[in-house]
């Protein structure tokens, strides 16, 4: 766990080799431990992602977490908030004006309102994203659903 904390540092100095490299190996790392890492390999991903993102390499990023996503999505009933996470990081990454954004996040907010006890942050940073969605369109009357 050191080296995430680590890497966010070297982020901060834009090392970005020598970041991409201790995420990497978080992320390898928490390949091999039990279910109680499982959240520490989302952290990954979503911080590999953002890195990729910083580095104007958005494709890379978006490409990287529907190939986590697929994984996920072969036991989908025992990972559905994992889905959900990975399914907002793909959303944070399209454009404003894009039409996949608004599809994964609704897709997020399908699992998560299902969840919503046990990920109310999650759920509402989803909520918001959708009413700026919305709102960035000009389009107020369904941004005042997500509120």
């Amino acid at each position: 766990m050191s080296r995430y904390y680590w890497s966010n540092c070297y982020l901060t100095l834009k090392h970005y080799d020598t970041t991409e490299s201790f995420y990497r190996t978080t992320f390898e790392m928490s390949e091999r431990l039990l279910l109680n890492a499982d959240h520490i390999r989302i952290q990954s991903i979503k911080s590999l992602a953002d890195l990729y993102n910083k580095r104007g390499t958005k494709r890379q990023a978006i490409n990287f977490c529907q190939e986590q996503l697929t994984i996920y999505e072969k036991e989908p009933f025992e990972n559905r908030i994992k889905i959900a996470n990975i399914l907002i990081n793909i959303g944070e990454l399209y454009d404003d004006n894009s039409d996949e954004k608004i599809q994964v996040l609704d897709k997020a907010l399908s699992i998560l309102k299902k969840n919503v006890r046990v990920q109310y942050a999650v759920t509402a940073g989803c909520l918001f994203m959708i009413a700026e969605y919305y709102h960035k369109r000009n389009a107020d009357t369904n941004a005042f659903d997500y509120v």
